[in-house]
Formats: structure tokens, sequence, C-alpha cells
């Protein structure tokens, strides 16, 4: 299952990095420390933490257990 937060073509984007703690996926950004995200992976449900309106957060989660899939080589 992959997890993703859009992004626009605004310049004032930010990439965000994130985690899975139990049925949350967790979204920080490095450039606003008091931004968070959580998305559950069981429902569906968000809630988010020191938003600005004019910064377009994004990010993905991919589990660890699949991340083989991105460097296995043949």
């Amino acid at each position: 299952m992959e997890i993703s937060i859009r992004k626009s073509s605004d310049e004032s984007n930010h990439i965000c990095d994130s985690y899975r703690d139990g049925k949350w996926i967790i979204y920080h950004c490095k450039s606003c420390p008091d931004y968070e995200r959580r998305i559950s992976w069981e429902t569906g449900a968000v809630t988010v933490k020191g938003s600005n309106p004019s910064i377009q957060h994004c990010g993905q989660h991919i589990p660890a257990e699949y991340m083989h899939a991105l460097t296995a080589s043949n």
C-alpha cells in the first residue's frame, strides 16, 4: 500500500519525511518543525497540526517491507 500527499506545481512546496507508528502514517517537514500530518491506514482518518495554508506539504510513504523492491537488482 502506498499513501501519498499530493504535490502541487506551486513553488511553496515542502517535501515531508514519513514513518509508520502503529495504525498511523506520520509525516514531518524539515522546514516546518511544528508541522505534522497523520493518516490512519486503517480508516483513512487525517489529522494535521501546524499547517500553514500558503505552504503545500507533500510526501509519500512506502512500507519498509516493500523497500527491497526499489533497491533490488537482477
